[in-house]
């Protein structure tokens, strides 16, 4: 293969509480130094550093390749929790002594997602959240970022539960051993209108045009099209490249959904 770039650390963390059972990237984000080919984002942290700690700071990072600014997010989920947890990186304060050694940035906790029931798979992109429970029950979160006058680009973050997407009729009651057999295993988001969620019973759903939903309770029977792919539990659902419908030529979405049988 061709030249590839060093790896750089940018920072480690703890999840304090359980074992990490899924990360999702929400934004990949960037680093700069002072070495880097000048771009936009270089020159704003020069800037600011410059701003607040003067024009030798700049000189001094350039000397050490010390990293002045990074952004990224992620979400991660433990096995049986109640929450996700959303984390923010940002460059770190060299005066900080808690931070382990060779890490150039902080990763903080910046917000928890609450749930009803025990979380079996999650999904998302920037700005988008989706759960599903082992109740059956998919929740979605959307992120509305607002960013203050003065802050250098930064903001806080709020999370807005928006839609339960639900395979429970009204009303309904359920014995364990239904609700059960609807726990979702794996999701897969494949844009902001739709995506694919898989239960314990081998059933696939398809849920579109969510994102013209004005209703929070939104039921399978008008916004979901089911259809059983396995006798077995699925194993994973990836999203694939658009593929052109052969009779008309329109562009549709896609995905594969693998199986514990061995099935794609």
């Amino acid at each position: 293969g061709g030249h590839q770039e060093p790896v750089v650390l940018l920072a480690t963390f703890d999840c304090f509480e359980r074992l990490i059972y899924s990360i999702q990237t929400l934004a990949e984000g960037s680093y700069c130094r002072p070495t880097d080919n000048i771009d936009t984002a270089t020159v704003v942290a020069m800037a600011k550093k410059t701003a607040f700690e003067g024009a030798a700071s700049v000189q001094q990072a350039a000397i050490q390749r010390e990293i002045i600014e990074c952004s990224g997010s992620f979400a991660t989920l433990s096995r049986n929790d109640k929450k996700i947890n959303m984390w923010e990186m940002t460059v770190a304060d060299k005066k900080d002594e808690n931070l382990p050694d060779g890490n150039c940035s902080q990763i903080k906790l910046d917000h928890q997602l609450e749930h009803e029931a025990s979380i079996g798979a999650m999904a998302g992109r920037k700005n988008i959240i989706i759960a599903g429970d082992i109740m059956g029950v998919v929740v979605m979160w959307k992120r509305a970022r607002r960013t203050s006058f003065g802050s250098w680009g930064k903001g806080s973050n709020n999370w807005t539960k928006t839609h339960k997407f639900t395979p429970w009729k009204p009303g309904s009651l359920n014995t364990p051993t239904e609700i059960s057999k609807q726990s979702i295993l794996k999701l897969c988001l494949l844009n902001s209108g739709t995506f694919v969620s898989g239960s314990k019973n081998g059933t696939i759903r398809v849920w579109d045009n969510i994102d013209k939903i004005k209703e929070f309770e939104v039921y399978k029977k008008r916004h979901a099209h089911s259809m059983k792919v396995t006798g077995e539990l699925i194993s994973g659902i990836r999203r694939l490249p658009p593929v052109n419908d052969p009779n008309t030529g329109e562009g549709c979405l896609a995905f594969s959904v693998g199986s514990t049988d061995g099935h794609v």
